[in-house]
């Protein structure tokens, strides 16, 4: 998942639905009606937003699942999995399922699934997720292989998973919606995109520009028969709909949360894996010096920032990795998310009387109102410490090029993490020679740590290695930490057992609705 693809126009939300009646015995309620931003496909590789994501989570089963709560991998597809010794090799025992049109899912599925995944032709957004899987390159760069050699069908029910290194997060990276199994038979057809055979429990019953009908897929444990997805331009639409009483349940745009909490509470508000941080080009050798980097992280009022821009809906950023996923360590930023404008001048005052300068910084950012907001806040605090400060706004479409051209300053970053683990934030932005990593950081004690947690199937040993890791990144202050996003959606009182993820979606088959 390319960073930069990631606007962090916070649609940062998730949408499911569900409805029913009582328990979901005897006769049901009406479809229960929800509101999302309308998707450019119902393709599940295809799907980059939240809203994207939250059908395909209804429409196609994954191997792995992730549990509410704890976020841990649970069966899906999948019943079981095995990894070898050296961790190298993964096999995934299938449970007895069926697509939506009755035919077995089997493991030739998954491989077709997952050749598709990667392929340069098919328009993934969702191709890096496997590449640490054998013969990834060659399928998702080179385009010289049209399937992932690292995937063997061994039977109907067991397909083999080989890696070029160990991964103990590979149940976690195989639950993203994208992942989601799809028939072989299937997708080549002419109304794919629109009407697909699914894996998962519902199914496209009717679809228009403004809106999609899901029902029930015979033979699948569900408490609501018809799930009504209302489609609009924006949150904004749909939340306006929602507060006339026309949904039942809805994103918040971020402009309204203060008023969606005050009038239907916080208990859908909740840490989603994204988050929200301005880099050095670590390139350019006038941030060689550690000091004018951390000066420049202690002069921003961040604070200030989360209250004034977005209305304290982000969450101070402590860590690298965001609360709620496995293993995640406690607060590892330090003294570096801590404002402190004469700290800020003191190591200024440092690094002129070692004989060094202090650099002029240009700020490079996507012009929307929100980041120009925030850009503004941090030229105030940069100059009030001693730094010259130059804005560079530009288009979005712009800005993606110029932040992985070479050339950017300081430069803002966003990440989603395509998978609830610790080493989605660590391996694709701080690993040397990841795509991902623009700020250039690069330190072979980091390198080694995010490895060795990677490669650890034991919990307790991965986590230490990751919160190492994490203390090691931060004492080297490659970027400037703003803010950890949240999801805020709200419900009618009727919507019970919906159960949001820190991934931002919910599995709409164990809901149901108390009562009309």
């Amino acid at each position: 998942m390319r960073v930069l693809a990631v606007a962090l126009a916070v649609a940062l939300s998730t949408s499911g639905c569900s409805f029913g009646r009582g328990g979901g015995d005897g006769e049901r309620a009406a479809p229960f009606q929800m509101g999302l931003v309308r998707p450019a496909s119902l393709d599940p590789i295809k799907a980059g937003t939240v809203d994207e994501q939250m059908i395909a989570e209804q429409l196609f089963d994954t191997l792995v699942t992730i549990d509410p709560d704890t976020a841990e991998p649970l069966p899906g597809l999948a019943e079981s999995w095995t990894t070898s010794d050296d961790g190298l090799r993964w096999e995934f025992q299938l449970t007895d399922a069926t697509f939506s049109d009755g035919e077995p899912i089997t493991a030739f599925d998954v491989e077709a699934t997952f050749d598709r995944a990667v392929l340069r032709s098919s328009g993934s957004r969702v191709a890096d997720l496997l590449e640490p899987v054998v013969g990834w390159r060659e399928a998702a760069v080179d385009g010289t292989a049209t399937e992932l050699a690292g995937v063997t069908a061994m039977s109907d029910d067991v397909v083999a998973i080989q890696l070029t290194a160990p991964w103990g997060s590979l149940p976690s990276a195989l639950s993203h919606p994208g992942l989601g199994v799809v028939s072989r038979a299937d997708v080549g057809a002419a109304d794919f995109d629109d009407r697909p055979t699914g894996s998962g429990a519902y199914t496209v019953a009717e679809r228009d520009d403004d809106r999609i009908v899901l029902r029930a897929v015979k033979g699948r444990t569900t408490k609501l028969d018809r799930i009504e997805v209302r489609l609009f331009p924006d949150q904004a639409k749909a939340y306006d709909e929602f507060a006339k009483g026309r949904l039942d349940w809805s994103p918040v745009p971020l402009s309204r949360v203060d008023e969606a909490a005050a009038r239907y509470g916080r208990k859908y508000f909740r840490s989603y894996v994204a988050e929200l941080f301005y880099a050095f080009n670590l390139r350019n050798p006038k941030w060689a010096d550690a000091r004018l980097r951390v000066a420049a992280a202690r002069a921003i009022d961040t604070k200030k920032i989360i209250d004034d821009v977005y209305a304290g809906a982000l969450r101070p950023m402590t860590s690298l990795s965001v609360a709620g996923l496995p293993g995640a360590p406690p607060a590892t930023c330090g003294d570096l998310c801590v404002h402190d404008p004469e700290a800020a001048k003191t190591l200024l005052g440092e690094v002129t009387a070692s004989g060094g300068t202090v650099p002029p910084i240009t700020i490079d950012f996507e012009d929307d109102a929100a980041q120009a907001a925030v850009a503004a806040q941090m030229e105030a605090d940069l100059e009030a410490v001693g730094f010259d400060v130059t804005l560079h706004p530009l288009p979005l479409d712009d800005y993606e090029r110029f932040a992985v051209s070479g050339e950017q300053d300081v430069f803002r970053l966003g990440w989603i993490a395509a998978y609830p683990a610790v080493d989605a934030f660590l391996a694709p932005l701080f690993l040397s020679g990841s795509a991902n990593n623009l700020p250039g950081f690069a330190l072979s004690s980091v390198d080694e740590l995010i490895v060795q947690g990677r490669a650890s199937t034991d919990p307790a040993a991965r986590a230490a290695a990751f919160e190492q890791a994490e203390r090691a990144i931060f004492a080297e202050a490659p970027i400037i930490p703003i803010g950890q996003f949240q999801q805020h959606w709200v419900a009618r009182q009727p919507v019970r057992d919906l159960r949001l993820t820190v991934s931002g979606t919910f599995d709409a088959a164990s809901v149901w609705l108390a009562g009309d």
